[in-house]
């Protein structure tokens, strides 16, 4: 498997793209990834200079994700019960596929919808989602486009008092009743058969401490389990620790020298993944306030001494 690192431009949050892009050019950065809203909110003529700025550097746009402009789920909701919810989330995905056609992206990353009702079966909802997933696959297949589904917290976020929800709304995966976290056994298999296994699967390190809570794993578990059913991405950042909950998770991918994942543990996993050629992308999907091309190399160059 290739050690080249793709970093998705929203690390440079507070830029354009283009100025984005720019600074990871200086950081020697190669491939990147785009978040859908922050491309859209460019002119056509933008548009066309960020691509003439990639092709000049050579950057390639391996993948687009709608993953961060769906969660929270005010722009639409793929695996919503109502039906102009769900609309507005598949239409933003169909624009999204667009740009992945336009910048030479070969992948389309969406989730796997969030619901507020508290024991609707997941079997419902799953039907809700893959009625989304099967009209965004006739859209994105015939422009050969892989779709790539990410596991995401499964509650909304209701505000309260302009406030981030109460902690107990949104636990952990392993907390009865809540099913804030869908268990990924469940929700992988139920949808690989239902759609006949044509999606792909990504997961994210930082994700998946909140997603365990305080049950102890380990990442080469989860890189085994998602190897088995075509696991095409691996978003890379590191958690400050179980007891964070996951209303603070946008404020928790930091970098993969600091936090709960160990060397050790980013080592075993990637010798799982070399064992069985891993061809995908790993991602790495750092979220701070104050983003510095620094902090940025050091991630890369402890990832690349690993």
């Amino acid at each position: 498997m290739t050690r080249d690192l793709t970093v998705n431009v929203g690390y440079f949050s507070s830029d354009t793209p283009l100025k984005a892009v720019r600074r990871l050019s200086d950081c020697e950065i190669k491939k990147v990834e785009f978040n859908g809203l922050p491309l859209l909110a460019l002119s056509n003529r933008l548009r066309k200079e960020l691509k003439g700025i990639m092709v000049g550097e050579g950057i390639e746009a391996v993948s687009i994700s709608a993953v961060t402009d769906l969660v929270p789920v005010n722009l639409g909701n793929l695996a919503s019960l109502n039906k102009d919810e769900r609309r507005r989330g598949i239409d933003h995905v169909k624009r999204c596929v667009e740009l992945a056609d336009y910048f030479g992206a070969t992948r389309i990353v969406c989730d796997t919808g969030t619901t507020c009702e508290d024991f609707v079966e997941t079997e419902i909802n799953d039907a809700a989602l893959g009625e989304s997933l099967e009209e965004i696959l006739q859209f994105a297949t015939p422009q050969g486009l892989k779709v790539v589904l990410l596991n995401v917290p499964g509650r909304r976020w209701i505000v309260w008092d302009g406030l981030p929800p109460d902690r107990w709304r949104v636990v952990e995966r392993h907390v009865w009743p809540w099913r804030a976290w869908p268990d990924r056994e469940e929700i992988v298999n139920n949808l690989n058969q239902r759609l006949s296994g044509r999606v792909w699967w990504a997961f994210d390190t930082a994700n998946e401490v909140v997603a365990h809570g305080t049950h102890p794993f380990h990442l080469s578990e989860v890189a085994s389990f998602y190897l088995e059913n075509r696991l095409e991405i691996i978003y890379l950042a590191n958690h400050p620790g179980p007891f964070n909950k996951v209303w603070h998770r946008t404020l928790l991918h930091q970098h993969l020298y600091e936090g709960h994942y160990t060397r050790a543990d980013f080592q075993e996993m990637l010798k799982v993944l070399e064992k069985e050629r891993f061809s995908g992308e790993l991602i790495l999907q750092i979220r701070e306030k104050e983003p510095g091309e620094e902090a940025l190399r050091k991630s890369i160059r402890l990832f690349q001494r690993l």
